[in-house]
């Protein structure tokens, strides 16, 4: 599906930061993140989840993309899933969350394939197909339950109730 057959989707990708000085805030935490010592893959990751942190969700998407052309992870797929859904565009958000799964599960990363898990049921939920949602949801936990993120669970039960 694409975003042009949601308008609402669309204006919700180019949702520019309120003010000057939000702009010059998030300017100023991208300065200091690309500053660190970290590896290139983790600052474009994090500048990526301020972007969205901050409703700059085509910032985000268009970094996240970078990323995946030179460091595809299951960690860039699963906050390239989370910022679709954010945007408000679920089929895309499962396409990455199904892309951070298969990469999560042949490299034998449990707690990646259990966020992915999730984030499908997420997406899954936001489409309405609450069995499938269910059943993901249900994978997710037990992977999660097996490398103890329990707190992690929790908070996404509460959003799949609140919905």
């Amino acid at each position: 599906m694409r975003s042009a057959d949601h308008p609402k989707a669309v204006s919700k990708l180019y949702m520019p930061v309120s003010s000057e000085g939000q702009a010059g805030q998030v300017k100023s935490m991208e300065t200091r993140l690309r500053a660190s010592p970290l590896t290139q893959e983790a600052k474009n990751l994090l500048v990526a989840e301020l972007y969205e942190s901050y409703g700059l969700h085509a910032e985000a998407l268009e970094l996240l993309s970078s990323l995946l052309k030179d460091y595809p992870s299951p960690a860039v797929w699963l906050m390239t899933g989370s910022v679709h859904l954010e945007s408000g565009l679920p089929e895309q958000a499962i396409q990455a969350y199904n892309e951070a799964l298969v990469l999560a599960e042949s490299i034998g990363d449990i707690s990646s394939a259990g966020e992915a898990h999730l984030g499908l049921a997420l997406a899954q939920k936001a489409l309405g197909d609450e069995d499938l949602a269910a059943a993901s949801m249900q994978n997710g936990e037990r992977l999660l339950k097996e490398v103890g993120a329990i707190q992690r669970l929790r908070e996404v039960e509460a959003i799949l109730g609140g919905n």
